[in-house]
């Protein structure tokens, strides 16, 4: 039996993180119009923000979910049924079942938040990490997806198709870490799926599947889709 702290510190649900930049509001809006606000999941999103305005990413999506959404805060506990968003000049990063945030300097780091996010989510998540990853310019997320998978966890992309900027989702389809490639619709029913699916806290203890496993068949192949 796990102790206290190991429950404390490896919560009993899964955390998705969710990456986008440009079109990220709009796709967003279209997720969370469409999954449970009830899924026992956490949601943390990385949505690529000027850093030197303030966000309304909290008023743009409160009105699409009934989950309580919220800028977040360093130290916040993360809390199932709970949406996460990053401050705009901010990384952020899981620890212990928290959030925790420090500066974002100029150049590489500022322009990769969601790889920061990930990683960390990956060493403390194991197969309870779910990465999304929505419309886009560039490749933020796509070098942890390879952690991610490696833990255990599952890698969900947007389909460029649909994507209003296909540069993020292309790119971690390129990585070939990828679970699972769809529409919104279709990414909205896999979370419901992960959801009902996802072993509890310290279940790799005692049976050797992981969410990748039960992930939905991809609509399209990875290498259709990339292409």
């Amino acid at each position: 039996m796990p102790s206290l702290l190991q429950s404390y510190r490896n919560p009993a649900f899964a955390v998705v993180g969710i990456g986008a930049s440009a079109g990220g509001p709009e796709a967003c809006q279209r997720l969370f119009d469409t999954i449970s606000a009830k899924t026992g999941m956490a949601f943390i999103l990385v949505q690529h923000l000027d850093p030197g305005h303030p966000s309304m990413m909290a008023e743009l999506l409160a009105g699409h979910t009934g989950m309580t959404v919220a800028q977040a805060v360093e130290g916040v506990q993360v809390e199932p049924n709970h949406l996460y968003l990053i401050p705009p000049g901010k990384l952020m990063s899981y620890a212990g079942g928290k959030l925790h945030l420090s500066p974002a300097q100029t150049g590489q780091a500022l322009r990769l938040p969601f790889d920061q996010l990930l990683r960390s989510m990956a060493a403390e998540l194991g197969p309870r990490a779910i990465a999304v990853v929505l419309t886009g310019t560039g490749a933020d997320g796509s070098a942890s997806l390879a952690d991610i998978r490696a833990a255990g966890g599952t890698v969900l992309v947007q389909d460029p198709v649909e994507a209003a900027f296909d540069g993020m989702p292309r790119n971690a389809l390129a990585t070939g870490q990828v679970a699972d490639v769809a529409p919104i619709v279709g990414l909205a029913a896999a979370l419901e799926v992960l959801a009902n699916t996802a072993p509890s806290a310290h279940a790799e203890e005692d049976a050797p599947a992981t969410l990748a496993d039960i992930s939905a068949p991809s609509r399209r192949s990875n290498k259709d889709a990339a292409e």
